[in-house]
């Protein structure tokens, strides 16, 4: 059955298609400037973010609010992440009678922190770090020192308390990178004997790791969807991947990745339908590589592309390091750089107010997206004239004679360009489109 992209925000987030701008109430966010981590972000839209100093929260309405300092005079571990309905953080803490950093939850409504402990042993001045809260916000997994520099991964819940969760290698270290929504399944990494880093997945206490199809370890899995469902990381011959029990595992390639070239998946939305990552140069910074979104529609096409296909202005960032999503959909978060390599901490906002019966007599639909040979588009009305423009405002096309409502692409070079159509009345439509 053929994917049909109507012009509004439902559309999207639905069925993974590209919007006209003239439909959307979405937009970018420049949250912060420096080394400030955007890590995650909830339903409605507020994020939470880490600097190697402190963590924070940003909202729209108040802008960027500094939760906490490290005060012990070392590095903040970790990340802050958030609940789905925004009212917990699960961050690292100086706990300010040992003054040790651990992991802690901090109450947004209260602004209060709770400070959660460790397993036993401190270690540059930390005893445990958080990774992840669940989205109900009843768990917080991450990291435990236990002695010397071996840690192992930790669950904590108002039930049992602090929980190690040990390691299925001798004298080796393991870590909790993100939990589902009710906390029953937890997801990291377990180091192996070598040293490299396996992805693992831990049901009722109960470690398994995780193999690709060939039977080679899958590297460290940074993410499950909140139904449980779906994990995601990096490390399938450098390659981004994709994780089900069902369906084995899929890669999230990129044409260009390679050993000097590559990625993994960062963050997933609840049901699995929507993944960010990035690829980078190798060896080399995250912040200097090429963020993506993947939807089974679209597969991986560019963060930059993405959103520029959505009549976005980037305010002259490029997103290279998407590291959070809401598990709605909705929202984007991450790291990106400024036309002058400024590192700056960002949120994309997706929200839906659209709806189907918002469209007029003359709205029209257009298939497949991306594109290939040759483009659809259908309407009411009849077509007088379409003009193709790339991102510079070129006109790389023009066609008076439209067959069948068919426009033949094949000529067009890979990437994003604005197709402006004008209808036998006199009105003009225009929308973006990606060629591949």
């Amino acid at each position: 059955m053929k994917n049909i992209y109507f012009l509004n925000a439902r559309s999207l987030l639905l069925a993974g298609s590209l919007i006209l701008s003239s439909a959307l109430s979405a937009q970018v966010f420049q949250l912060a400037m420096g080394d400030i981590n955007a890590s995650d972000v909830s339903d409605n839209g507020i994020v939470s973010l880490n600097s190697p100093a402190g963590n924070f929260m940003w909202t729209q309405e108040d802008g960027l609010i500094m939760l906490n300092e490290i005060t012990n005079g070392y590095t903040n571990g970790g990340q802050a992440r958030i609940s789905n309905d925004g009212s917990r953080i699960a961050a690292t803490a100086t706990h300010p009678q040992t003054e040790g950093n651990e992991m802690s939850i901090y109450d947004v409504a209260t602004g209060t922190w709770s400070f959660l402990g460790g397993i036993g042993s401190i270690v540059d001045g930390s005893t445990s770090s958080a990774w992840s809260i669940s989205g109900d916000g009843s768990t917080v997994v991450g990291l435990g020192w236990i002695a010397g520099f071996q840690a192992h991964a930790i669950y904590w819940n108002e039930d049992e308390g602090m929980i190690d969760m040990g390691s299925t290698v001798p004298e080796m270290s393991s870590r909790a990178n993100d939990v589902n929504l009710d906390g029953s399944i937890i997801v990291g990494w377990q180091d192996a004997e070598d040293g490299f880093r396996q992805a693992s997945i831990w049901r009722d206490g109960q470690q398994t790791l995780l193999y690709d199809d060939s039977g080679y370890e899958l590297e460290e899995a940074a993410a499950i969807s909140d139904d449980g469902n779906w994990i995601v990381g990096g490390g399938l011959e450098f390659s981004a991947w994709r994780w089900s029990e069902e369906t084995g595992v899929l890669a999230l390639d990129h044409p260009q990745q390679g050993p000097y070239f590559r990625g993994a998946a960062t963050a997933i939305n609840q049901d699995g339908s929507m993944i960010v990552g990035y690829y980078r140069p190798w060896p080399g910074p995250a912040y200097f590589g090429e963020g993506f979104i993947w939807t089974e529609e679209l597969g991986v096409i560019s963060l930059n592309d993405y959103v520029d296909s959505l009549g976005m202005d980037r305010n002259g960032i490029s997103f290279t390091l998407p590291l959070g999503i809401s598990a709605n959909g909705k929202y984007i978060v991450g790291n990106a750089l400024d036309f002058e390599d400024n590192i700056i901490a960002f949120m994309i906002n997706i929200e839906n107010e659209m709806g189907v019966n918002d469209l007029n007599s003359s709205a029209l639909t257009y298939y497949p997206n991306p594109v290939h040979n040759t483009l659809t588009i259908d309407t009411q009305r009849d077509i007088k004239l379409v003009e193709v423009y790339n991102l510079t405002g070129q006109k790389v096309l023009s066609t008076h004679h439209i067959m069948q409502k068919k426009v033949d692409v094949t000529k067009l070079l890979i990437g994003t360009y604005v197709f402006k159509v004008t209808l036998d009345n006199g009105e003009v439509e225009t929308f973006k489109i990606i060629k591949n």
